[in-house]
């Protein structure tokens, strides 16, 4: 008996976390579509405009007009900056919470939380980043690894090129990101390291294309 009731409630509480997403998503529709028409109705009374939404032209020049007013550059200053109109600053503030309600609907904030999760996950998968890293390591000490290159510690030098490689891929990218060579990293890793480079490559959603070149070209025949 206990066991089927662990069961259920172990299906049960990703149906409630789906319920929930559904729900929250669903009122941030709601609240973008408020938002939405909101903004455009403050427009039209901004400018006097009869109907609603008015021409994207017209509301350029208004704004370019009250620029003018102000000494200000119409498409580098605040648009907080160029009106004092009431509703004018109401519509920057919907604008302001229309922004946020996208952030939300996108999941911006928490793809970056779970990107950075998946991250350290593969840190530490690596014996030899697991010793010189602190269970919250700061950047710069697995930049220290990256620069001091091989010949301090290859395994880890080559698990960071790893790392930084998968980094590039989603939400940074790095100017001198070094080339990751499968060839290079086989030559100094020991079989654990090799094990865990295979366990991440073997994922079906993992992009393992960039993790297999070579370090030399064949010979030509």
């Amino acid at each position: 008996m206990h066991s089927v009731i662990f069961g259920f409630v172990r299906s049960f509480r990703p149906r409630r976390a789906d319920a929930k997403l559904a729900s929250d998503l669903g009122q941030l529709v709601q609240q973008y579509r408020w938002l939405c028409q909101e903004i455009e109705w403050l427009k039209c009374r901004v400018v006097g405009a009869d109907s609603c939404p008015i021409d994207s032209r017209r509301w350029k020049a208004w704004k370019c007009r009250q620029a003018s007013k102000r000494h200000l550059d119409a498409d580098r200053s605040l648009l907080s900056e160029l009106s004092d109109d009431p509703h004018f600053q109401r519509l920057v503030k919907l604008h302001a919470r229309l922004r946020d309600v996208q952030h939300e609907m996108r999941g911006y904030e928490a793809s970056y939380l779970a990107n950075q999760a998946f991250i350290d996950e593969v840190i530490f998968s690596f014996p030899s980043l697991k010793r010189r890293l602190g269970p919250s390591y700061p950047e710069i000490e697995f930049d220290q690894i990256l620069w001091a290159g091989e010949t301090v510690d290859p395994q880890a030098f080559f698990a960071a090129v790893f790392v930084r490689t998968l980094q590039s891929f989603e939400h940074c990218s790095y100017e001198s990101v070094p080339t990751f060579f499968i060839d290079r990293a086989f030559e100094v890793w020991d079989d654990e390291h090799k094990r865990v480079f295979a366990h991440w490559i073997a994922l079906p959603y993992f992009p393992d294309g960039a993790f297999r070149t070579l370090s030399v070209k064949p010979p030509s025949v």
